[in-house]
């Protein structure tokens, strides 16, 4: 099922069922088939939810677009992600200690080994 590499697949089957990161589609051609083979899984399989989850540029792509919306698939939402590169965190050490590290909220934590003999 879904051959296409690159594809991130949450198959919550019977509940939900999200494709991410629709890979390296290389044309509408392949997207349409893409939906064909994942909407006989679906149906087979009695899956309630199906989302689609686009980047910007294949957002941004009209004939995909459209392409969701012959599918019966409709915008649920925008969502922006924010990213920041940990290597330059070194840089900003001194301003943390300027503020103050009392300023920030500490969590203890707890070994997974902690937890697994809580639970058990």
């Amino acid at each position: 099922m879904l051959k296409t590499l690159g594809l991130k697949i949450l198959d919550g089957t019977p509940n939900y069922y999200v494709i991410e990161d629709i890979g390296r589609i290389s044309s509408i051609i392949h997207f349409e088939k893409l939906l064909q083979e994942m909407m006989e899984y679906v149906t087979e399989k009695g899956t309630q939810s199906v989302s689609i989850v686009l980047n910007e540029k294949e957002a941004a792509n009209t004939d995909y677009l459209d392409l969701l919306e012959a599918f019966d698939f409709w915008q649920q939402e925008t969502q922006y992600f924010y990213k920041r590169d940990l290597s330059s965190f070194k840089e900003h050490r001194g301003i943390l200690e300027k503020v103050g590290v009392q300023h920030f909220t500490h969590f203890p934590c707890t070994s997974l080994k902690k937890l697994e003999l809580l639970i058990i």
